[in-house]
């Protein structure tokens, strides 16, 4: 699975790209950048049999599974 978060300090934000258990980028963006990255890389809808912030936290329960 791949998780991607935002860090800021007071000073500079970054874009932090994990890939469990041991693999993370921390890459110094700002937030249009950031927000690009989230863009690309987000997924939209539910998939079938794919894990993402719908199934697993159920933000949106109002989506529709999908066969794709």
């Amino acid at each position: 699975m791949l998780v991607i978060r935002r860090l800021e300090t007071r000073t500079q934000g970054f874009t932090v790209i994990m890939l469990p258990p041991d693999y993370h980028k921390v890459i110094p963006t700002d937030e249009h950048q950031h927000n690009e990255i989230l863009r690309i890389y987000k997924q939209d809808k539910r998939y079938l049999d794919v894990e993402n912030d719908f199934t697993d936290y159920d933000l949106n329960p109002d989506v529709p599974a999908t066969l794709q």
